[in-house]
């Protein structure tokens, strides 16, 4: 079947379809072609389109129909997997769903626009779950991509629905104003082995996934993870929600370039996987990241890169929870309830490790804790700034070693720092001052075990309300080219260096 230039419209009787394409008889599959194809304002269905064949459909729209879909396309009688391409088509303003696909093969989608409908924008299924064996019966990927915007907008259930067993791809989007999500990705089925990424063709622009009343973006996937260049903002439940505990292979997950400018109601980006996470270059403005690999058997790490969140006032603004190895490097947690939380405590000698390779780290006016760390492993923190939080500016437990060097501590309402490092702590270019007004604080509280050694260095410590340096565990720790002086400043009987 081919059409070209073709207008079937307004077909008013009710229940009427506007056209009915079926070339599914006989044995031999037979393909279906669309071109500037148009079924608008019909009274049920814009158009139906069933084979056993390729479908392809370039260029129309299945818009305003009243009482059914925009369009219903379907070759899942194919005795092999064959292939859907739809692209440059309008699917606005249909009762029900936009469109609605269903494959065993490929399904592509370019160019396409699915705003307004009564039930979700588009519909893309090739997984085709079976009950009976719990498993889709489809094997292709989802590609939804080009170079112009695909938009999902205003729909009254999910922008874009995407169920496969394997890749889904999806690119240059906007789902926004959804009753439900934005953007609902699955493929986690049992015997599922695809990857999901959503991305832009240019590093400089962002899809939009914004003003949705559920998550805007839902993932749920045994594979790999990719989401680059969104912008999530007011969506009623998580801006972005990934989930690939169910990955044989412990599959990473990638976060980059996601910006929340505006609250959503829950968390800016909540992960949960098995695989190593890596975030960078996310800004957040009042919802928190949560990022959780603990279910991991390999100790996966976790790699936060160049980031801000702030204005988490009823939360933290970056918590960690994994087995592994972090590492957190030019971060900016401001005015959170507590700025940066790290637990990886349950992660043997895992490592946390804050680095300051592009810029320092600043912790600051958090109404708690600026960074709180627990660890088993060693702690290094490099380049810091902790001010004016409402507790300790730099709070830290572990069973290893701490090492510290260049921190600023200031004006913390608590400690300064607040140590507990078991196998000892090495301290270098610290500047602690007028830390503790609230809880007369020390400037710097190091508790470490029996035997270990504490070293402080090239260091001032001065003008806080409790000790200046107070040291347990160390009868004699090191001090070189540090200064202790003026500190109690509200003379209640501390001392500028206590050993204890």
């Amino acid at each position: 079947i081919s059409l070209t230039s073709i207008e079937i419209s307004s077909n008013g009787t009710s229940g009427t379809i506007g056209a009915y394409l079926d070339n599914q008889g006989g044995g031999t599959a037979k393909s279906i072609v669309l071109k500037d194809a148009t079924f608008d304002d019909n009274n049920k269905d814009g158009v139906v389109i069933l084979s056993k064949g390729q479908i392809t459909w370039t260029g129309g729209s299945a818009s305003g129909n009243d009482s059914g879909t925009g369009a219903k396309i379907s070759n899942t009688s194919a005795s092999i997997a064959r292939t859907i391409t739809i692209s440059s088509v309008d699917f606005d303003e249909n009762t029900t769903t936009g469109l609605s696909v269903t494959s065993l093969g490929n399904i592509t989608l370019g160019g396409v626009t699915a705003d307004n409908n009564g039930s979700d924008g588009v519909d893309l299924d090739n997984c085709v779950y079976s009950s009976s064996t719990g498993a889709c019966t489809g094997t292709g990927k989802i590609v939804i991509q080009s170079s112009t915007i695909n938009s999902f907008n205003g729909n009254g259930a999910t922008g874009l629905v995407a169920y496969s067993s394997g890749d889904i791809t999806v690119v240059n989007v906007e789902a926004n104003e959804n009753t439900m999500y934005g953007l609902n990705l699955r493929n986690n089925y049992t015997n599922a082995a695809g990857n999901i990424s959503i991305k832009t063709g240019d590093k400089s622009t962002f899809n939009e996934v914004s003003g949705n009343d559920d998550n805007g973006v839902n993932i749920l996937t045994n594979g790999s993870v990719l989401v680059s260049n969104v912008i999530v903002n007011e969506n009623g439940g998580n801006g972005i929600l990934v989930q690939n505990t169910g990955s044989a292979d412990e599959d990473a997950v990638t976060i980059n370039r996601i910006k929340t400018l505006t609250a959503n109601n829950a968390s800016s980006i909540v992960v949960t996987t098995k695989g190593e996470i890596k975030l960078s270059y996310v800004v957040d403005y009042g919802d928190g990241i949560l990022l959780d690999n603990t279910a991991s058997t390999n100790g996966n790490g976790v790699t936060i890169l160049r980031s801000k969140v702030e204005g988490v006032t009823g939360g933290t603004g970056l918590s960690v929870v994994t087995n592994g190895d972090v590492i957190l490097d030019s971060m900016i947690a401001n005015k959170n309830k507590i700025g940066v939380s790290i637990d990886n405590s349950t992660g043997g000698n895992a490592t946390v490790k804050v680095l300051d390779t592009y810029s320092e780290n600043v912790f600051s006016n958090n109404t708690q804790t600026g960074l709180l760390i627990i660890s088993n492993g060693g702690v290094s923190l490099a380049g810091i700034t902790a001010e004016g939080n409402g507790g300790d500016g730099i709070n830290v437990s572990t069973d290893g070693n701490l090492v510290v060097a260049d921190a600023t501590l200031y004006r913390n309402s608590g400690n300064g720092m607040n140590a507990t490092a078991s196998a000892g702590a090495t301290i270098r270019f610290v500047n602690a001052a007028n830390n503790g007004a609230a809880s007369n604080g020390d400037g710097v509280y190091i508790e470490v075990a029996s035997g270990s050694d504490v070293a402080i260095s090239y260091s001032a410590i001065s003008g806080n309300y409790g000790d200046g340096i107070a040291v347990s565990g160390d009868a004699s720790p090191t001090l070189f080219k540090t200064s202790y002086f003026g500190n109690d400043i509200n003379n209640t009987g501390d001392k500028n260096l206590n050993i204890f």
